[in-house]
């Protein structure tokens, strides 16, 4: 009977701690004080853990890295939970508010300048979209130049262009004249292709808006408007309160057929 019990007692509590493991907690790891076939079966299950481990580490510090090329906001866009489930066919279509944004640098501006304001501007335009349930999407490879899929409409991305504006006006306030952020907007309502494209290895995320493109297209064009914020005819239409912002930051952008 002693014999009995001895041998079933570590059973027992290794079963238990086996199953605390299953439910979740990774923490669980055999202690045993013999040294015999349970003692084995104890350093494998250890051994086990362990490994696991080191693959749970591997796999969430890859799994942010991989979030960094596509955001969990562009996964959301797409209809899907997590980066598992996107393919190259994840895309969408339809109508939407798109605000282009873009940071003019001054002539011959050094390396380390120009990091430094790419960087902060960088910084505020994704910090603002993510607090207004916008979804930045890089239109070049420099960084000085977003696309901001507004989900909310017209009105939430004249919200968060102002506040962007606010914000860098705020910051200029403190900087020298060489180091102020010029930043300008460009808001647009129509349709819009988004989705993914790329291979195996790479997944890049691809914004597709001829219509906008044909507009962004006359850059010199829309520099002579001194507004910071161009509204096209069509995002104009859908602006609920137009007559509340302040002129100095709006503009009212009519493009003529030729």
């Amino acid at each position: 009977g002693i014999l009995f019990y001895r041998i079933l007692s570590p059973v027992g509590e290794m079963k238990q701690r086996m199953q605390q493991f299953a439910e979740g907690d990774h923490s669980i790891r055999l202690v045993t004080a013999s040294e015999d076939e349970i003692t084995g079966i104890a350093r494998v299950f250890n051994k086990m853990a362990d490994d696991m481990d080191v693959q749970i580490h591997n796999l969430e510090k890859m799994g942010a890295t991989y979030y960094r090329f596509i955001p969990i906001s562009i996964i959301s866009l797409l209809g899907q939970d997590n980066l598992a489930e996107l393919t190259t066919q994840s895309q969408i279509e339809g109508d939407y508010a798109i605000l282009h944004v873009s940071l003019k640098l001054p002539p011959d501006v050094s390396l380390e300048e120009m990091e430094r304001m790419t960087g902060s501007f960088f910084n505020t335009v994704h910090y603002f979209a993510r607090q207004n349930d916008a979804v930045p999407i890089a239109d070049h490879a420099d960084l000085r130049s977003m696309h901001l899929i507004c989900k909310q409409g017209v009105d939430s991305a004249v919200v968060t262009a102002l506040t962007i504006l606010a914000r860098t006006d705020a910051d200029n306030a403190t900087c020298a004249p060489r180091e102020k952020l010029k930043i300008s907007f460009v808001l647009h309502y129509g349709r819009l292709h988004f989705g993914i494209c790329g291979n195996e290895e790479r997944y890049i995320s691809v914004l597709l808006s001829p219509e906008f493109d044909r507009i962004l297209a006359r850059k010199d064009f829309l520099e002579q408007f001194g507004s910071r914020l161009l509204l096209t005819e069509e995002a104009y239409e859908r602006m609920s309160q137009s007559d509340v912002y302040a002129n100095r930051y709006v503009g009212r952008l009519r493009m003529e057929e030729t």
